[in-house]
């Protein structure tokens, strides 16, 4: 991956993915976030549920919120938008059961 610009005189203007890390904020990432990351045009937007040991991927923006929602446990592989060549082990990110 190669960047390129200044940070120092402009920051980067969009996102191609956001991810939120849940625990006790699950329903605050569902309701608040999500349609505020899906107005604003963020494609993906991952939630880390740590309670259910899933990652919840929201796609496809709409200016009311994502129109698909999908759900990953452990023993999948995601592959970051924009990047699919950068895979993400579900199973690397949320806690084993139990924990």
């Amino acid at each position: 991956m190669v960047f390129s610009g200044d940070y120092l005189k402009e920051h980067p203007s969009r996102a191609h993915l956001l991810v939120e890390v849940a625990d006790s904020s699950l329903q605050d990432d569902l309701r608040i976030k999500g349609p505020l990351y899906a107005a604003t045009g963020v494609p993906e937007y991952w939630i880390v549920d740590l309670v259910r040991g899933v990652i919840e991927v929201h796609g496809d923006p709409r200016a009311d919120g994502y129109a698909s929602v999908t759900r990953h446990g452990r023993g999948e592989i995601l592959a970051v938008p924009g990047f699919e060549d950068i895979l993400v082990p579900v199973s690397d990110v949320v806690p084993p059961a139990g924990v």
